[in-house]
């Protein structure tokens, strides 16, 4: 389970944000869950101790695989003293944190994207034997990472278990990807493979190196830079929404890994 903040906006008497929430195993959580069942489903904490929970206090779920988008209007007013700013969500499951961030100044809203595709001039290879796996782009989705391949094996060909594969990041995580959809192509021992796979996860802020490993070969994939913020107006019209809404809620299911099997 993880908690994905998208874009806060404190600049006016409320506050709104943004928040994507990605559940990684099969079962629903329940967000907004506390003691007391009914509680705020979101709380901003500024580093001078103040609470500003989210008026909407319904529980609401996230489905299994999926991502959960969130959009929250706060109590406000922000107080322009505070310097740092954290955000909390309460789910069945327990409390999900994030690591302060930078208060925003002035009238702004502050928007996390996707990092553009990040490609590599010669395809970053990992061999054994006779199976090879070349890596041809990597793209942080802000609630997922893809991540390009294309692999061969002349010789012993593919079994339908070789398609699973996890990304071990630089801190020791290691994300798996969602398991593919493998047809009846898979059981006949094809010798070449290719497509995306896709990991529940986010990259780093900080660029680092990241290690794959599937079909039996561990490949280190250099340092991936990270997408930087950018000042966009994607919550500015969150105030005119029909009848002042507290929260917009949307449930996306997480693309699962796309594999295609070629015996050529």
């Amino acid at each position: 389970m993880m908690l994905v903040v998208d874009s806060i906006d404190t600049s006016g008497d409320d506050i709104f944000i943004r928040v994507s929430v990605v559940t990684l195993g099969d079962e629903a959580v329940d967000v907004g869950v506390d003691d007391a069942i009914y509680g705020p489903l979101l709380e901003l904490r500024d580093d001078l101790g103040n609470r500003y929970p989210a008026r909407a206090v319904e529980p609401a779920g996230v489905y299994g695989h999926s991502v959960g988008r969130f959009d929250l209007r706060l109590e406000g007013p922000f107080d322009p003293a505070g310097t740092e700013l954290t955000v909390e969500l309460a789910t069945q499951r327990g409390l999900l944190t994030t690591a302060p961030v930078e208060a925003l100044a002035g009238d702004a809203v502050q928007w996390w994207s996707e990092s553009p595709p990040v490609s590599f001039a010669e395809p970053v290879v990992g061999s054994l034997d006779d199976r090879t796996v070349e890596v041809l782009e990597v793209v942080d989705r802000g609630t997922h990472l893809d991540v390009s391949f294309r692999a061969s094996a002349p010789s012993s060909g593919f079994a339908p278990g070789d398609v699973r594969a996890t990304l071990t990041l630089s801190d020791g995580t290691e994300l798996t990807a969602i398991p593919p959809d493998v047809d009846a192509a898979a059981a006949a021992q094809p010798r070449a493979m290719s497509g995306v796979l896709r990991f529940p996860g986010t990259l780093p802020i900080e660029s680092e190196a990241v290690l794959l490993s599937i079909a039996g070969i561990d490949i280190q994939i250099p340092a991936v830079p990270h997408g930087s913020t950018a000042a966009e107006p994607p919550v500015a019209g969150l105030p005119q929404l029909p009848g002042l809404i507290h929260a917009k809620i949307f449930n996306d299911p997480l693309p699962p890994s796309s594999v295609t099997f070629d015996d050529a």
